[in-house]
């Protein structure tokens, strides 16, 4: 593969979804970066462009803290793309169909790294509104959050058109506006998974959690105790933002080195400002200031 999308040469594919195609990129110095190419019909939308660019300037205002930060976002032609730290490493998805579920302190640190990450989403005002397995890569700084492609900021409809799956909190599968405790419910199903490869629907399948509630069997202590209430089909039921960091529930704080901590990031990749939002422009981007 030798494509070029803006200033970035794209070097291979790494997956696709509903939205879009990601690819691993090198920018203008050479340095690894991943790109996110919306599919044709959707940049082709003046509706969903606009989308587009309330996406990229909410992920620019997300702390760095566990999560996958957004460098530049642009447009070349039709095509609209969305860039990011490349992360080494699998999805959490992925590691749990290949290894079997997270134990001990790497369990912990997944658990504390993506509350981590959630809190730095809700504090810049956005609600991720798809945090699930896949959403989630497990990199040499420890587990970081990523997804913000389809990331919307708070007070927008929940709609969206998609197919619903376990980790979507009842009330926005029931098309309902997503705030954050629906990421927290989403959340509890992704440290259910990371504990014992289910979702959290009462069968285990990937489809929207019903009232039965879910079967927390492989969860102990503090964190099932979290991840259950988490779950609560109500959101009012649901641990409040300021108040449901694992570790201030009993759940251990990992070592440095198997988590991330606020404000880490990629040892190799420069620190993005804010994000531009798309303009159609073929000049480079100016480079920020690396860490």
């Amino acid at each position: 593969m030798d494509t070029v999308i803006g200033p970035y040469r794209l070097v291979r594919r790494l997956g696709q979804g509903g939205t879009g195609e990601v690819f691993l990129a090198r920018d203008p110095e050479g340095r690894q970066v991943a790109v996110k190419v919306l599919h044709p019909r959707l940049a082709a939308d003046p509706a969903l462009r606009q989308r587009f660019r309330q996406e990229a300037e909410a992920a620019s205002r997300v702390a760095r803290s566990c999560t996958v930060p957004v460098l530049e976002a642009g447009l070349d032609g039709g095509r609209a793309y969305l860039v990011t730290e490349y992360v080494e490493g699998q999805d959490l998805r992925r590691r749990v169909e290949e290894h079997g579920p997270l134990t001990g302190s790497s369990l912990d640190a997944l658990a504390v790294s993506t509350a981590v990450a959630l809190q730095a989403v809700h504090a810049a005002g956005v609600v991720h509104r798809d945090l699930k397995p896949s959403a989630v890569l497990l990199g040499p700084l420890g587990p970081r959050v990523t997804g913000f492609g389809v990331t919307r900021p708070s007070g927008t409809s929940a709609r969206a058109g998609k197919v619903a799956s376990s980790y979507m909190a009842p009330e926005q599968a029931r098309g309902e506006e997503a705030g954050a405790a629906s990421d927290v419910f989403a959340w509890g199903g992704v440290v259910l998974y990371a504990a014992t490869g289910r979702g959290p629907s009462a069968d285990g399948e990937d489809r929207p959690a019903g009232h039965a509630g879910p079967d927390l069997t492989g969860l102990h202590g503090a964190l099932r105790d979290l991840a259950g209430r988490a779950l609560a089909v109500e959101p009012g039921n649901r641990p409040s933002a300021p108040t449901w960091r694992p570790s201030r529930h009993g759940v251990r704080r990992p070592a440095r080195r198997r988590t991330c901590s606020p404000g880490a990031g990629s040892s190799s990749t420069r620190r993005p400002g804010a994000a531009r939002p798309p303009t159609a422009r073929t000049a480079p981007p100016v480079t920020p200031a690396p860490t």
